[in-house]
């Protein structure tokens, strides 16, 4: 990486945090953002320590793992690594409904790169935010069957009925794609909590909202309950609605 890139990492990194806690310390709790309450968590918990790296693996993504456990089963530990231009890039509206959305409205300049950079790592967020509250055993066993389950799937013929398949995704709660797509969609769902404030206050949050409601409609009609409650929330202070 050089200087220039460096510079530009500093500065979108320094602007980010920014923007993630820009509301004053001494706010009223109802008046808080989801960001300002997720960071201070993090970073006030003295048991757990996050992580946040930068990479050119994936410059335009993020990726969260390295979770760690105590010897009782709590959540000590976790890494986010950031790509160097986060800024940039909006996934598949398929599993990324939230991000996705923003796409017209940073094209018109209605938002910039920073608030898409902001949601991205909302959306991690909302990976640790979901593991924490998730049985290690459980993810232990889903870590180690994945790579079984998909060994046979693809020497099988891609036969999910397979018996043995069956077998395995009942272990682990589900199939690998299932298990894959249901941690994206919670990650999802804190992103849009994320926009949920930051967006409030803006002419065209409720068209926002709407193609965020077409798409996951379309695309995750099994997971619409957990974008619904965070539209239809308390926490939401304008007018419109998930409808």
């Amino acid at each position: 990486m050089n200087v220039v890139q460096t510079l530009r990492l500093h500065l979108l990194l320094a602007s980010l945090f920014l923007l993630v806690l820009s509301q004053p310390l001494n706010a009223a709790p109802a008046s808080r953002h989801a960001g300002d309450s997720q960071w201070e968590m993090f970073s006030n918990n003295p048991h757990f320590v996050l992580t946040i790296g930068v990479g050119r693996n994936n410059v335009n993504g993020a990726a969260t793992g390295k979770y760690k456990w105590d010897e009782t089963g709590h959540l000590i530990a976790a890494t986010i690594m950031l790509g160097n231009r986060i800024d940039e890039g909006f996934p598949s509206a398929v599993y990324y409904p939230v991000m996705n959305a923003l796409q017209p409205y940073e094209a018109s300049r209605l938002i910039n790169g920073n608030v898409l950079a902001a949601t991205k790592i909302a959306h991690e967020f909302g990976h640790v935010m979901k593991i924490g509250t998730t049985d290690q055993a459980a993810y232990t066993l889903q870590l180690k069957l994945v790579p079984v389950y998909n060994k046979i799937f693809l020497s099988n013929g891609y036969n999910v009925q397979d018996p043995r398949l069956v077998d395995l995704a009942k272990q682990m709660g589900g199939n690998p794609v299932e298990i894959w797509e249901d941690r994206e969609y919670w990650g999802e769902a804190n992103a849009m909590l994320f926009l949920r404030d930051r967006v409030a206050r803006e002419r065209f949050h409720c068209k926002l909202f709407n193609r965020i409601k077409r798409t996951v409609e379309e695309y995750a009609k099994p997971y619409e309950e957990r974008f619904a409650e965070i539209a239809k929330s308390q926490g939401a202070i304008y007018g419109c609605s998930w409808r």
